[in-house]
């Protein structure tokens, strides 16, 4: 009876364990997946930017 109440207590932290890493991943990767979409959108700019300079010195 011990041994039984450990063992589900034991499994039932497992579960919860596992959602929580779940929702941890889950959310590293919509960080990460926003953090790239910021550096693609920086990236855009700045190669903007050097287009608009080279066109005005061609001017």
């Amino acid at each position: 009876s011990r041994e039984a109440l450990r063992k589900k207590q034991e499994a039932e932290e497992e579960k919860l364990l596992a959602e929580l890493r779940k929702k941890y991943e889950l959310e590293m990767s919509r960080q990460e997946e926003s953090i790239r979409e910021k550096y693609h959108k920086i990236e855009a700019e700045k190669i903007m930017h050097i287009v608009k300079a080279s066109a005005k010195k061609t001017e």
